[in-house]
């Protein structure tokens, strides 16, 4: 029977000191003479020793087997790692003792014969040892157990060694959560995005986080060695001397645990730089003295620059570039003081915008915008505010100007206007002007009287204006098809005719002029190759060729002096049987104008030809039209159309 004498948990130095002291009191109480006790207690050590060294964390078991007449000392160390790598050694008696005390002390070759080892790597190690007790001591019973370990407990308590070595033991188990806890904070601090550092007193790094490399680009050994001017711009050095002067100012009684926070911009290795958000705090020695700064440094470029965005486009037309009217605004009630007069106002209002997005559509409306931006940049001075004040319209604020120089301002305006075409349609601004030279004067009144000035402008200019626009188109439209001049005249000729015969008014004479000149102005958004194709049009292309008319008519209605023939424009290719386009008007419901359009149009054609269909002569001109005499078109308007035809054709030179 076994019976468990004490128990040691081997984790340190100590540990093995105290199994060696226990060994030699329980060999004395055993009644081991002095010479063994020595011998016991020095083999434990080494045993204890060897264990910890190679494995750490193990135990030593004494206890007494008790098989009379022979009762034996059992000491067991285990251990619970790798094994006793000088195994064999021990067991043949040759290993040195690491105490120094020799063989010669421990009778090592002696002493073996007594010792049972067990060891496996990546298990563990078992040592045995084994002496009988001499024969004067008595037979050993629990109640023998019970008395001596009685003794041991008195013996401990009274051990200054063990004392000693629960405050060691205490200390290491602190030391390693403490080792442990650092670790662990430690590998947060490694792998979180943002950058913590500690500094001197001077800002200069004393430890910073790796997660620096990846917010500048270079390893932490050589930015640990970059001064701070080496890593910070001249105006983010201002921001952290002020911010390191308050921290230094503050009461450490009352601010300890604070830490300020700046935006500033930080350089990158390649020389960019970048917006960064530090969290600042002081360190203090036990004093209270500062004696660094410690923190955090956050990359915030992203939130940065949508912050800049949303800035700049909150006083910024996103169009042009510009300011927009809120910024212009809050500029004049910021300027309006007598040290900016003279203050003057300049409005500007971009012509034919409605009439160009209407025709080409917006996205050249959109260029002409963005040319006139540039146009005004260009023109005028780096301290005076431009900006989009409405869909066509910008207004100029002069600070501290002259009129004399406000004149000449526009004057390059308008200069720059002529030399710039879009579309080969020319830009053209209308300008007004007004002065404050009084503090008393209304600024907003100021912006009503340049509004007004400019609105003179325009009226006494749009006609010519539009008629050089409209002209522009015309040509454009000429120089890509067949809509050519004579084909217009031929038009005109039977028109008037025509026009006559059913005794129409001046008034409506003068606007059919008007409509047969526009009739196909909405064809100037189709390409030259469909307009002039030789041969018949695919559906996709005839379906552009029937969206000129409702073209047309936006580009007349987009222009006040022809807005009035916008309608008959829009019907000029309707039938009088309902089978024509865009909408399928019949009857009566055409207009007189666009009817009588729609002959003249098709007899020009028929006559003249074109590169796709061979001229007519006199007699399919007159069948063609009696078989589409109210099928195509007004059969009453065809009947006079004849009956001129043939008045021409009686007074035609062959004829006599």
């Amino acid at each position: 029977m076994d019976i468990v004498i004490n128990r040691i948990e081997i984790a340190n130095e100590e540990d093995i000191a105290y199994a060696r002291q226990r060994s030699r009191l329980i060999a004395e109480l055993l009644g081991f003479a002095r010479n063994d006790q020595v011998r016991i207690s020095t083999a434990v050590s080494e045993i204890a020793r060897n264990a910890f060294q190679h494995a750490r964390d193990g135990e030593a078991i004494f206890s007494v087997k008790n098989k009379p007449p022979a009762q034996l000392f059992a000491i067991t160390v285990r251990d619970q790692g790798p094994g006793i790598k000088n195994a064999e050694a021990i067991l043949e008696g040759g290993y040195k003792s690491t105490t120094g005390m020799g063989q010669g002390i421990m009778g090592t070759r002696r002493l073996m014969d007594h010792f049972h080892l067990e060891t496996q790597i990546g298990v563990g190690t078992t040592v045995y040892f084994a002496k009988n007790l001499p024969p004067s001591t008595p037979e050993i019973t629990p109640r023998t157990i019970s008395e001596i370990t009685k003794e041991l407990a008195k013996a401990r308590s009274n051990s200054p060694l063990e004392e000693i070595r629960l405050q060691n033991k205490e200390l290491l188990k602190t030391m390693n959560e403490l080792k442990e806890s650092e670790e662990k904070y430690r590998q947060i601090v490694d792998n979180i995005s943002d950058v913590v550092w500690t500094t001197d007193l001077n800002f200069n790094l004393t430890y910073v986080s790796p997660s620096v490399e990846k917010l500048v680009g270079e390893p932490v050994e050589i930015h640990l060695k970059k001064s701070v001017e080496e890593r910070f711009p001249p105006e983010s050095l201002n921001t952290i001397s002020t911010m390191i002067k308050e921290e230094l100012e503050k009461d450490p009684a009352s601010n300890t645990n604070k830490s300020s926070m700046i935006e500033v911009k930080h350089f990158r290795v390649d020389g960019s730089v970048i917006w960064v958000s530090m969290h600042v705090s002081t360190v203090r020695d036990q004093n209270g003295n500062v004696i660094g700064f410690q923190g955090s440094t956050r990359d915030v470029a992203e939130r940065k620059d949508a912050e800049e965005k949303i800035q700049y486009l909150s006083f910024h037309d996103n169009l042009t570039g510009l300011y927009n009217r809120v910024y212009l605004e809050n500029e004049m009630k910021r300027l309006d003081t007598e040290r900016q007069l003279p203050i003057i106002l300049v409005m500007a209002d971009l012509n034919n915008l409605k009439l160009v997005n209407d025709t080409f559509g917006h996205e050249l409306g959109d260029k002409m915008l963005k040319h006139t931006a540039e146009i005004l940049r260009s023109s005028c001075r780096s301290e005076d505010i431009i900006a989009r004040w409405g869909g066509d319209e910008f207004v100029i604020f002069l600070p501290q100007t002259k009129e004399e120089d406000a004149n000449n301002i526009c004057k390059r305006i308008n200069k720059k206007c002529k030399e710039t075409y879009v579309k080969d349609i020319p830009l053209s601004l209308a300008l007004g002007t007004a002065v404050k030279n009084k503090a008393n004067m209304d600024l907003a009144e100021i912006l009503k009287d340049a509004e007004e000035n400019m609105y003179k402008q325009k009226l006494t200019e749009i006609k010519q204006i539009r008629s050089t626009v409209l002209n522009t188109m015309l040509k454009n439209l000429e120089a890509k098809s067949f809509e050519t001049e004579a084909h217009y005249s031929g038009m005109q000729d039977v028109a008037q005719k025509i026009s006559k015969k059913v005794r129409i008014s001046e008034s409506e004479l003068n606007r059919l002029k008007e409509l047969i000149l526009l009739h196909d102005i909405g064809k100037i958004n189709i390409s030259e190759e469909i307009l002039t194709k030789p041969g018949p049009l695919s559906d996709k292309e005839w379906e552009l060729i029937k969206k000129h008319p409702e073209m047309g008519w936006r580009i007349a209605r987009a222009t006040e002096d022809f807005a009035h023939v916008a309608e008959d424009i829009l019907r000029h290719h309707e039938r009088w049987d309902g089978k024509g386009y865009p909408y399928g008007r019949k009857g009566k419901e055409i207009p007189l104008l666009a009817r009588i359009t729609a002959i003249a149009d098709s007899y020009d054609v028929m006559s003249h030809g074109r590169p796709y269909k061979r001229p007519m002569d006199r007699e399919e001109i007159v069948a063609e039209f009696k078989r589409c005499a109210g099928t195509q078109f007004d059969p009453e308007l065809v009947e006079i159309f004849l009956s001129i035809l043939e008045e021409k054709y009686d007074h035609s030179p062959s004829k006599r």
